[in-house]
This record gives C-alpha cells, sequence and structure tokens, in this order.
C-alpha cells in the first residue's frame, strides 16, 4: 500500500481510509489490485471490507454520512464500476461523480454531473451526522447536480441526506478547504495571488465565506498574508481556520490581534457573526495544518514540523518529531500537545468523540511505542488510532 491519503471517522469508533497503491496489496486475507481503494476498519483495527478500483478514479475525498454509510467523489475520465456497471465520463471529457457506500460496503447511489461539453471534478468533500453532503465542484462546461443546467466555474453545492439538491453558491476559483455544521450552516475558505495594495507587489489574500443552512451569504471575509489550509465548525458554531503565515511583506491580523511574522502556523476563531474570537500561532512547524472537530466540541491541529522543538507559544515546547498534534478546547486554550513518527511521515485526520484516527504513508522506519514498522517500499500506508 502506498497511501492512506484521506480518512473519514464512522458510526461506532470506525473509521473509512480511502487511499491508491501502485502494486497489488494486501488487507488481511484479502487481496486487491493496483489502483484506489476504499476500506472500512473496526475499532478494534480489523478490517471490516474493502473495495477496489482497479481503474482508479481520481479521488480527491471522503466523509462518513453517520449510518448512511460513506461517500467519496471525484473525477472519472476511463470506465470504471463503482458496483452498478462500468461508468464512462460524458463525451469524452473528465466528469465528476459522488459515490455513497452503506457501513456494510454496498453501493447506495452514485452521481455524474457533467453534461459532456467540458471537464469537470469535485475536490472538496465534508458531511454532517444527519447525511448532508456539501461540496465544491470546479471545471468548465456545463453541469447538472438537480437544479438543471448549469454553466460550471467554481460552486459550492449542498445535498440533503436524500442526495437531493438544496443549494449552489458561486465561490472565488481557487484552492479551497470547506465544512459543514450540525445545522448544516457551510463555511469555505482558501487562498489566492493579489496585488497588494499602494506597492505593486505580488501578495497572497485568504478568504473565509460562511452561509447559513439555506445557503445565504453570512458573512465574508479577507486578510492579506496568510495562506489556509483547513477548515472546521465547532459545536458552538464558531468557525475555526488554520493555515501558514505567508508575510509577503504584510502583517496579518483576524480582528484579534495581528499574526506574528515569526508564526510558522495559524488557529483561529471567528464567531457566528465573523468576530475573530482568538487567535493562536505557533512555531517550528512547516505550516501545512490540519483541523479535526468532533460533536462534543474538541478539536485538535496536527502538521508537519521542521526538526527540532515545536513552540506551541503558551509555555509548551515540544521536543522535534515530524508531525505534532495539539486538542484545544473552545477557547483555544491547549488541553494536551505531543509530537510523532520520524521524518517522511504525512498524515491527515479525523475524529469522533472516542478516538482520534490518522492515516498517511511513511518512507522511513517508524515507532509509535508499539515496536518499530519498516515500509515495504518506497512509501507506505499507515492507520493510526489515538485517545484523544
Amino acid at each position: 500500500m502506498d497511501s492512506t491519503g484521506w480518512i473519514a471517522s464512522g458510526d461506532c469508533d470506525t473509521v473509512y481510509a480511502l487511499g491508491r497503491t501502485q502494486e497489488a496489496a494486501t488487507f488481511g486475507e484479502r487481496a486487491i489490485p493496483a489502483g484506489v481503494f476504499l476500506a472500512r476498519f473496526g475499532d478494534d483495527r480489523a478490517l471490516e471490507w474493502v473495495r477496489s478500483f482497479p481503474v482508479a478514479p481520481g479521488v480527491f475525498g471522503v466523509a462518513s454520512r453517520g449510518s448512511k454509510g460513506v461517500v467519496i467523489a471525484g473525477q472519472i475520465s476511463d470506465p470504471i464500476d463503482f458496483g452498478n456497471g462500468p461508468r464512462t465520463a460524458r463525451g469524452g471529457f473528465a466528469d465528476s461523480f459522488l459515490a455513497t457506500y452503506s457501513g456494510s460496503g454496498g453501493l447506495m447511489a452514485v452521481s455524474q454531473f457533467g453534461l459532456g461539453d467540458g471537464s469537470n471534478w469535485i475536490d472538496g468533500l465534508a458531511t454532517n451526522d444527519d447525511g448532508n453532503i456539501l461540496f465544491t465542484i470546479r471545471g468548465s462546461g456545463t453541469v447538472d447536480v438537480g437544479s438543471g443546467p448549469t454553466k460550471l466555474f467554481s460552486k459550492l453545492v449542498q445535498f440533503d441526506p436524500e442526495d437531493r439538491f438544496r443549494w449552489m453558491v458561486d465561490i472565488p476559483n481557487s484552492q479551497t478547504n470547506i465544512a459543514i455544521g450540525a445545522d448544516g450552516s457551510a463555511v469555505v475558505v482558501g487562498s489566492r495571488g493579489v496585488m497588494i495594495p499602494g506597492t505593486g507587489n505580488a501578495g497572497t489574500e485568504t478568504f473565509v465565506q460562511s452561509h447559513d443552512a439555506s445557503g445565504a451569504l453570512r458573512w465574508n471575509k479577507t486578510f492579506l498574508g496568510p495562506r489556509a489550509s483547513g477548515v472546521a465548525i465547532q459545536t458552538n458554531g464558531d468557525v475555526i481556520v488554520v493555515g501558514a503565515n505567508v508575510p509577503d511583506g504584510q502583517v496579518a491580523n483576524f480582528g484579534c490581534g495581528a499574526l506574528s511574522r515569526d508564526a510558522a502556523t495559524f488557529v483561529v476563531a471567528f464567531a457566528v457573526d465573523g468576530d475573530c474570537r482568538w487567535m493562536r500561532s505557533l512555531s517550528g512547524t512547516m505550516g501545512a495544518a490540519r483541523v479535526a472537530t468532533d460533536n462534543a466540541g474538541g478539536l485538535i491541529v496536527g502538521g508537519e514540523t521542521f526538526p527540532g522543538p515545536v513552540d506551541l507559544t503558551s509555555g509548551t515546547t515540544l521536543g522535534g518529531g515530524s508531525f505534532y498534534l495539539e486538542r484545544l478546547d473552545l477557547a483555544g486554550d491547549i488541553v494536551w500537545a505531543r509530537t510523532l513518527g520520524a521524518p517522511g511521515l504525512g498524515l491527515s485526520m479525523a475524529l469522533s468523540r472516542e478516538s482520534l484516527w490518522l492515516g498517511g504513508s511513511f518512507t522511513a522506519p517508524l515507532d509509535l511505542g508499539t515496536g518499530e514498522m519498516t515500509p515495504q517500499g518506497p512509501s507506505d500506508g499507515i492507520l493510526i488510532k489515538l485517545v484523544p
């Protein structure tokens, strides 16, 4: 296995893992061919089921739908069978898709949205416990997501738990991250290149766009300097944005203090009305932060580190490692923090009330406290469960 690229926590403290292999791989006693895989593991690490897609689609996300199972999203070009017969992209172009599987691995629904006059893809995916789906769809040509043919550029779309179209809005055409709240509210964050006013110099701008459950815009904010890499919505409605400090000659200010030029990573909380509630910064990190929340108010921030100590700027300094983790409360205070791994460990995160799941790949011998593991090739997939 080369990489477990995306993970999502399921019901009953299970986890879904979506990844890709360059060669045939083995899950327990189940051998699968090279390509993309979707697997579900129980809380005891036991494999419950795995599906493989030898003709690999471009997969860009996986999200749990609670008792309704799991959904994956991305793009197809070559013929592929999701479980109900081969599908091809319409008109010879690449086509966006959503595929939902039950908790036992059976195909429940699959949808394609392109109408054959351009290439399109889904590169952002989020769900809530009710089974609502939020996704970003981009590209060219015409798509129909349930509201009739629409010329595509960059859209944020929400479906209800029965996979019916709910609403769609325009969003900036840049790499984004999205989150959906328990009430169906949505937020999209991203970064784009801009010209810095009064200087003639190129810079970076982060945008945060919040919508209520009907899709109506609540607020939209932009900040010169930082680059967003993740977003989540807390149980109290706070929007949590994480990312890297890219000064570009600017000192970012989110509304509750300026971001230090020495900070590599930032974590900022915005209230439901868009006001900045709190901000924290970290040094010694590489700035590619991830964020995960659970339905009990838990918040985990993590990412890669540079060699040497990690300063969490609150009296907590961690020893060197390749990946840092910290749990924060609703006020942004640290509950605990740690590093783990060795160089070459890259991880994604999913948080349930019971467990923190980490999935990714590693390229060098690794000991997480249970004995040394060695990759079986240039890289190997890994799945880690921690008590949050």
